[in-house]
């Protein structure tokens, strides 16, 4: 995002920040144009309230050098992320998910994680129908990396709404 700071830190906005709270690392992808180039880190801190990383890299040590990597893209490679624990995940992992409900069995696939004002919601498709639940843990029962599920536990009536024959947007 910006320079941090006078030694040349950078300011890096974590899209899903609570996943990474204890990871340590050691090194980004950026790409500075032509591709992703590794970066090795020296030191870095969380400002969880603003969802920011801040990064000290190897060689770089004034606002100069690091105003250069403002507003690139960075990576993690996918083998180094954060393993999510219990409920939590990333938003691309869940995507192809079969999701089933405790009292309606199973209800389609994830096709979409939606980032709602209030909250994430599963978009899931199932026999050309949309259903959406939110994706909180209220909701969520269980994530199964290995299964590619997850089981949820709807609101009472939700399902329903959707799946109900007369829940059409077609007018007569």
């Amino acid at each position: 995002m910006k320079v941090h700071g006078i030694k040349g830190e950078l300011s890096i906005s974590l899209y899903e920040p609570e996943l990474f709270q204890d990871y340590t690392f050691e090194h980004l992808f950026i790409n500075p144009g032509g591709g992703p180039v590794p970066f090795f880190i020296s030191s870095f801190s969380f400002n969880m309230n603003k969802n920011l990383l801040l990064v000290q890299f190897e060689g770089i040590s004034d606002p100069g050098a690091a105003s250069a990597f403002v507003q690139k893209e960075v990576f993690l490679s996918s083998d180094s992320l954060p393993k999510p624990e219990e409920k939590k995940f990333f938003s691309h992992e869940v995507i192809g998910f079969e999701v089933t409900d405790i009292h309606h069995g199973e209800i389609g696939i994830i096709a979409e994680l939606m980032d709602l004002p209030m909250q994430q919601v599963f978009r899931i498709l199932k026999d050309n129908k949309e259903i959406l639940i939110p994706a909180v843990n209220d909701i969520i029962v269980e994530i199964n990396r290995k299964a590619k599920t997850v089981k949820v536990n709807a609101p009472e009536g939700l399902i329903d709404l959707y799946l109900h024959e007369g829940h059409d947007d077609e007018e007569e």
